[in-house]
């Protein structure tokens, strides 16, 4: 909504995931991370 008239705001989520957590075998630093803005109507869609 980014300067739209009259456009309702919409609310995000910033989550963050250690990308060893995410992908086994993972060999980076223990210190990287992915992070990503999720809008708030995703989870309530599948709820």
């Amino acid at each position: 909504t980014w300067d739209r008239p009259g456009a309702k705001p919409e609310w995000f989520y910033v989550v963050e995931f250690t990308m060893s957590e995410l992908w086994h075998g993972y060999t980076g630093t223990s210190t990287d991370t992915l992070r990503t803005e999720l809008p708030e109507r995703w989870p309530e869609s599948v709820s």
